[in-house]
């Protein structure tokens, strides 16, 4: 949605082609298979702490060509060993403002989150978020996600969810 247009030549959605939001200099065109992959990754993006790697899931249905605008990480592995290893991905402005990535679940990992918003924050003047901080967050986040999932097996039956998922 952020690049200049989406195609789906074979209707796996509803077919024809659509104007992106024009923002990033990229086109995606639709295709099977849909890829799903555990990645590990490098950020590119200016100003986010380089060092700190990723985890993800790479997620997406086709491909995305990418012009002259820069990659925003480089895929160091991913869970099968094959694939995208090694590739670049993603799409960032020039100025780095605007960014887009087929990688799912990157602000889950506090030093990347951390980094990005400190990124923000000092363009708009405002002081860094400290690691403990950021840390703190990211312990209270993973509290509440174990209280709901205690609140779910209370009173949801996954013994019956996990055969409807297994085709049983």
């Amino acid at each position: 949605m952020l690049g200049q247009e989406i195609a789906d030549p074979t209707g796996l959605e509803r077919g024809g082609t659509s104007a992106g939001l024009g923002f990033l200099d990229v086109t995606t065109e639709l295709d099977a298979p849909k890829i799903c992959l555990q990645v590990l990754a490098t950020s590119l993006l200016h100003g986010v702490e380089q060092q700190a790697p990723v985890r993800g899931y790479e997620i997406h249905m086709g491909r995305t060509s990418r012009g002259p605008a820069n990659p925003c990480f480089q895929i160091e592995a991913s869970e099968i060993g094959e694939g995208t290893a090694g590739g670049d991905e993603g799409a960032a402005s020039m100025n780095g403002c605007i960014w887009g990535t087929s990688i799912h679940g990157l602000f889950d990992q506090s030093g990347f989150r951390r980094g990005w918003l400190n990124r923000v924050r000092g363009r708009k003047g405002l002081p860094p978020i400290s690691p403990g901080e950021s840390e703190l967050v990211a312990t209270q986040l993973g509290a509440e996600l174990d209280r709901w999932a205690d609140h779910l097996e209370q009173y949801v039956d996954m013994d019956a969810i996990y055969s409807l998922c297994d085709g049983r």
